[in-house]
């Protein structure tokens, strides 16, 4: 509804989900990638509440910073998100092509 607030989560949570996915992407032993880059995320929603698909972007493109998979987000010449039934809820699939 219209006026509602969404309670946000606390910065606890969100570390646990960083540190998550931080431990999610190291199991997949990405190479790194210099120069510029094209990201394509599909992703599946946690659960049937609004997502905004502009929010998810900044996190994934963070977390490779983070982990230097990519040297710099600044780097990314085109960045996609989109939502696919086929990922499962809460999850994001990346690929290297």
């Amino acid at each position: 509804m219209a006026g509602e607030t969404r309670p946000r989560p606390s910065i606890e949570t969100l570390h646990g989900l960083a540190t998550h996915s931080g431990w999610e992407l190291k199991a997949q032993s990405p190479t790194r990638i210099s120069g510029s880059v094209v990201i394509t995320i599909a992703a599946g929603l946690p659960d049937r509440r609004r997502c905004d698909a502009d929010t998810l972007p900044k996190a994934i493109l963070d977390l490779l910073v983070a982990h230097q998979v990519i040297e710099d987000d600044a780097k990314a010449v085109d960045v996609r998100t989109r939502r696919d039934e086929n990922v499962p809820p809460g999850a994001h699939r990346h690929q290297r092509g």
